[in-house]
């Protein structure tokens, strides 16, 4: 198949942005042809960032190797840049022979009514949209589905992509590695799709090791790269390994750990699937992140999932979601809580928490006689320092 422009958008964040490149690899094997690519990401709704907008467009800026990302942590004073894999892959794109000719941030703070409005601008720039999902959770089918990770940033693009109809397809590759679905749960998923499975040559995923290697090995955080292409190169079929989970409140670290099923035959295949055909309960319209979760988190179910404990902007005040994973015990979560309400009292900078209504009794013990306490009408309960 041969196209004018294609434009890879990695669904998640930076995992799928990198998978970008597999995507690359693997249909340039299936004999597809473009004269120019584009690589997009969207971007955490939970961190600044010191990008200019991408032609004068709201949702849209432009990412390149000096990117730099910020925690909303404190809006009177200089806040410390953190690391982001984007402009690590921004270098890539550009240092790698692949044709890409700019890197897309994709703004999530607008929900998916404003990506809606992004993705059709990008409908007019480029023939052919292929969106990639590394690890199949954008397969996420409902709370059956306990293990997954972090399923709001997929369903909050699927979602505007579906809504501005323009044309393309989902990449989905490196099923069950991230841990989040059952590989059983995955395979029903692609059936009930209607997905085309292609045999994932060894020369793609050697590249990709390759330029793992070279750009990442040394600073990326993440070992599902290094854990995929073990798997590619075992037949042992399915098998249990663990998944850690780590949240750091205050400069105190949480730990706790689940099951994770992998299956190393999904390795060896991607699949080519109608966004349209996907059906995600978690695919809603949203205008922010907050009423994205008040509508799964709340109305649906809460699971492990990106805002838990994060940061926000919220106008000019700053709020944190104080809505810890439910894979951590009871007293864990507690403990959590607590911190985050200490956070409040002594950081200027932090404006409120949000907890989930779940938890209004444990809310309602404590002694916040410095705080104002009140229900919004979506079910989070805020809490303010007086």
């Amino acid at each position: 198949m041969k196209y004018k422009n294609v434009l890879f958008v990695g669904l998640g964040g930076s995992v799928d942005a990198f998978a970008t490149f597999l995507a690359i690899s693997a249909l340039r094997e299936q004999n597809w042809s473009w004269e120019k690519c584009a690589i997009a990401t969207p971007l955490s709704p939970f961190h600044d960032y010191d990008m200019t907008l991408h032609a004068g467009f709201i949702c849209m800026r432009t990412i390149t190797p000096k990117t730099k990302r910020y925690i909303p942590f404190d809006t009177n004073g200089p806040l410390a840049s953190i690391s982001t894999d984007d402009a690590i892959i921004s270098r890539i794109s550009q240092e790698a022979m692949l044709t890409c000719e700019t890197m897309y941030g994709l703004d999530l703070r607008g929900g998916s009514e404003h990506l809606t409005k992004a993705f059709k601008t990008l409908g007019a720039w480029y023939d052919m949209v292929v969106l990639v999902d590394f690890g199949g959770e954008s397969m996420y089918s409902g709370s059956k589905d306990v293990n997954v990770m972090s399923p709001m940033t997929k369903a909050i693009m699927l979602r505007a992509f579906v809504d501005s109809k323009i044309p393309g397809i989902v990449f989905h590759a490196g099923l069950g590695c991230d841990g989040g679905l059952h590989p059983a749960d995955m395979k029903r998923a692609i059936g009930e799709m209607g997905s085309i499975p292609c045999l994932l040559p060894e020369i793609c995923v050697n590249k990709l090791e390759k330029i793992y290697s070279h750009y990442f090995s040394h600073v990326s955080k993440t070992d599902i790269f290094p854990f995929f292409i073990k798997l590619y190169r075992r037949h042992v079929g399915r098998e249990t390994t663990y998944n850690t989970l780590y949240t750091k409140i205050n400069g105190i670290a949480y730990y706790t750990t689940m099951n994770h099923t992998v299956d190393s035959y999904l390795s060896h295949t991607y699949y080519l699937t109608q966004a349209r055909k996907i059906r995600n309960p978690f695919m809603v319209r949203c205008s922010s992140p907050r009423e994205w979760f008040a509508k799964t988190q709340i109305r649906q179910i809460h699971t492990h999932n990106e805002a838990n404990t994060s940061y926000m902007r919220s106008g000019k005040e700053v709020w944190r979601f104080a809505t810890p994973s439910r894979h951590f015990r009871d007293f864990i979560r507690e403990k959590m809580m607590c911190e985050m309400i200490r956070g409040l009292r002594e950081n200027i900078g932090l404006h409120g928490v949000w907890f989930h209504p779940a938890d209004a009794h444990f809310v309602s013990s404590l002694k916040l006689s410095d705080c104002f306490v009140w229900p919004e009408k979506d079910g989070m309960i805020c809490v303010k320092r007086a």
